[in-house]
């Protein structure tokens, strides 16, 4: 597994406890879903996004982002 993916794949699931604040699965850009332009609901989850191409992505193909 390549450094990038291994990156996607522990950023994968915004887990929102405690201080922690939500990563693009995309790219890994950490957001406050607060002013997060971008999201999707999917597998009971909310995922944020930092731009339209990254929401793209994930919509083209989420098990590839979602471990």
């Amino acid at each position: 597994m390549d450094e990038y993916s291994v990156r996607l794949s522990m950023c994968s699931r915004n887990n929102l406890a405690g201080n922690e604040m939500p990563r693009d699965p995309v790219c890994g850009v950490v957001l406050d879903e607060r002013t997060a332009k971008f999201k999707i609901k999917f597998g009971g989850e909310t995922y944020y996004f930092c731009s339209i191409t990254c929401k793209k992505r994930f919509k083209r193909s989420p098990n590839k982002f979602v471990k």
